[in-house]
């Protein structure tokens, strides 16, 4: 009889458990095996991968831990833990493997493992027990003294411009060396729309100007292209180059359109200074991110209008860039405040004949001596005037008290004088 009531017990508990280790199952991560075989002492890599759950409802909180020969090289861009909000079923996490600076060449492995955090049971959901769970992320690292160049042009395009703009190639790469990918050289011929008249080429021999990809990352190479083009559709014959090497050719239908058609609007946010109390002749460096928010690539300037006490002092003009569609970046000037006084800066983007909205920044130089000295006068006038108050007070209480004692002595006087003549 007892064995029969235990069975039954645990069948019981059984049933019992069978919902919540139910909803745990179904975690998973992709990709689940990362090999890098070309990491060089100090550099940093990252990749991003993507938890994803088969039940949504609620919220999960995971704990982040390393483990194995690189367990001190990992981290990911939420620190040790986050939280999957409820509702979410894909959610994606970048990690960052920083290779020290002592390490030895060799290959290393080990984990990157996500721990689903056990959540409070619910009130009246009758499960108290909870199955933890994990998603694991596997990494086969070498660590090598070569730099590799290592690359591909995966795609080309040429959006729309308008008539009178630089073209902008943008070059998609995906970079798999350890060092930053940027071809050496690019060949353009243009052909109308019917490829049966050339109409023009151009060889960019330095793309200097354009922003590597980083290593091991995807990312686009932006190339401008100065053009005497016309309103109309084209085609651009493009031929890619590493050094004296052919890596990538490929055929571009554009457009060049009537000046004012491609809507073009870009965001300027996070104004701010490299110092907000810099001394005089010392260089201050006027960061901003900016956005571009519509279809259309421009290219653009950061203006900073610098003004001293109240009067213009000088008009910075940054670098040329150039911003694609949908992306944002950082640029900044520096300027070098040379004389005392209040500064007030107007910061904007230039571009593509219109301007952001325009943020304002401030700094004082060499007047925090001044405003001591006339902070601590105007407290020794007030001392003195207040003592003075004091003053003029105890002399006006003594010349009102005296007449007073005068009459008070004269009243009986008189009444005696008038008391002897009766």
């Amino acid at each position: 009889m007892r064995k029969i009531t235990n069975l039954f017990i645990i069948v019981c508990l059984t049933v019992l458990l069978v919902p919540s280790m139910v909803s745990a199952v179904g975690l998973g991560i992709s990709p689940s095996v990362v090999e890098v075989d070309t990491l060089v002492r100090g550099m940093q890599f990252e990749k991003e991968v993507m938890l994803s759950r088969s039940e949504a409802s609620e919220a999960l909180s995971f704990a982040v831990k390393g483990e194995g020969d690189i367990a001190q090289w990992v981290s990911t861009e939420f620190g040790d833990s986050f939280t999957i909000p409820a509702g979410q079923q894909r959610f994606p996490v970048t990690v960052y493997v920083k290779v020290p600076e002592d390490a030895a060449n060799g290959e290393y492995s080990g984990n990157v493992r996500f721990n689903a955090q056990p959540g409070e049971a619910r009130e009246g959901s009758g499960n108290d027990v909870a199955v933890l769970v994990s998603a694991v992320l596997q990494l086969s690292l070498t660590v090598t003294g070569e730099q590799v160049m290592d690359y591909d042009v995966a795609a080309l395009e040429i959006p729309a411009l308008e008539e009178g703009w630089p073209l902008q190639l943008v070059m998609k790469i995906d970079n798999q060396g350890n060092v930053a990918a940027l071809p050496s050289k690019v060949e353009i011929e243009f052909w109308d729309k019917f490829k049966e008249t050339k109409i023009d080429s151009t060889v960019i021999g330095d793309l200097s100007d354009a922003e590597p990809v980083g290593s091991f990352s995807e990312g686009e190479v932006i190339v401008s292209v100065e053009h005497g083009l016309e309103i109309g559709q084209y085609w651009a014959m493009v031929k890619v180059y590493e050094g004296t090497e052919m890596i990538y050719e490929d055929e571009v239908i554009f457009d060049v359109v009537a000046l004012g058609s491609i809507d073009k609007n870009a965001e300027l946010k996070n104004v701010r200074l490299s110092n907000n109390k810099p001394a005089e002749g010392e260089l201050v460096e006027v960061f901003a991110d900016v956005a571009n928010v519509d279809a259309g690539h421009f290219v653009g300037k950061l203006m900073v209008k610098v003004m001293r006490d109240g009067k213009l002092d000088q008009m910075i003009e940054g670098e040329q860039f150039t911003l694609p569609a949908g992306s944002e970046r950082t640029v900044s000037v520096i300027l070098t405040p040379e004389k005392i006084g209040q500064y007030e800066l107007d910061v904007f983007v230039a571009y593509a004949g219109k301007e952001t909205p325009h943020e304002k920044l401030s700094f004082v130089i060499g007047l925090e001596g001044a405003a001591t000295y006339v902070y601590g006068a105007v407290a020794l006038a007030v001392v003195l005037i207040l003592a003075l108050i004091f003053i003029l007070i105890k002399v006006m209480r003594k010349t009102k008290s005296a007449p007073v004692m005068k009459e008070s002595m004269g009243e009986p006087m008189s009444k005696s004088k008038k008391a002897g003549k009766k």
